[in-house]
């Protein structure tokens, strides 16, 4: 599984094929079939490993805390990850059991913290969103070469004034700092929620 991930971390879900594996470690693509029993199963195999290295916060540790550990882990796996997490992201994943202790760990902080499990899981779809969400334009803008965060190089005052006099600090955002802001937005919401 490592020769394949390497791959896709390295050159994208498009370079994952048999054949690409066989050669990294020194095989034939068909010998691979002994173990696989084809470029699905590879993938769901990848994705498992990957989901894997998510850590689940510690049960004892106060509910903000707990959505704080669980925001930076999928943080986390996005950027060491993006090819993997953009495929997670983007749909179910190939073997959904695999999150399930993670998106459980969610589901646990956000009941605790609003005491209504209506309410919780109207978060857990907000925290989810906007987790994933951002992290796909990070790891578009870490991807590209003109980052999305980034005005057009020329830009009309007149017409765009707002773009044109934040130019600047737009193309200078820290994808870090704004994660970590809105994570704490998100924690005060739902800590409002649960008075």
């Amino acid at each position: 599984m490592t020769a394949a991930l390497r791959i896709v971390d390295r050159r994208g879900m498009g370079a994952l094929t048999m054949r690409a594996v066989g050669a990294a470690l020194g095989y034939e693509a068909m010998s691979l079939y002994k173990h696989v029993a084809n470029k699905q199963e590879l993938l769901d195999l990848v994705v498992d490993r990957v989901v894997g290295e998510l850590e689940t916060p510690d049960g004892s540790a106060p509910w903000a805390d707990r959505l704080r550990h669980i925001a930076r882990e999928w943080r986390r796996l996005a950027l060491a990850h993006p090819h993997v997490f953009q495929l997670l992201a983007t749909g179910p994943p190939p073997s959904p059991a695999s999150l399930l202790p993670f998106l459980d760990a969610n589901l646990g902080a956000l009941r605790e913290a609003t005491g209504d499990d209506e309410l919780a899981v109207s978060y857990f779809w907000t925290f989810l969103s906007y987790t994933t969400g951002a992290l796909i334009a990070e790891c578009a803008a870490l991807a590209s070469e003109t980052s999305p965060r980034q005005a057009p190089a020329t830009v009309d005052p007149d017409a765009f004034p707002h773009l044109a006099a934040l130019r600047a600090e737009l193309a200078s955002a820290d994808f870090a700092d704004g994660y970590e802001r809105s994570i704490e937005v998100l924690i005060a919401s739902v800590s409002k929620a649960g008075r």
